[in-house]
């Protein structure tokens, strides 16, 4: 499966889960593929209502792209 559509499951699976756990753990393994991730997490993090969530997701945002200025 190619990394596009990969990210596209995983972005599917954490915006159709209700378990703030499971919507972090996608987010991670989101974060995996790197900078090419980016829009994905912030849709999901467009469709979660949970604080801590979203407090994840742009501590993993802000991180990828630190590393790509580098």
């Amino acid at each position: 499966m190619s990394e596009k559509k990969e990210i596209k499951k995983l972005e599917k699976i954490a915006t159709h889960s209700i378990s703030s756990e499971e919507k972090k753990q996608a987010i991670d393994t989101l974060a995996a593929y790197g900078g090419i991730s980016i829009p994905a997490i912030l849709r999901v993090l467009e469709q979660s209502t949970a604080q801590e969530v979203k407090e994840h997701g742009l501590k993993k945002v802000k991180e990828l792209k630190e590393k790509a200025s580098k």
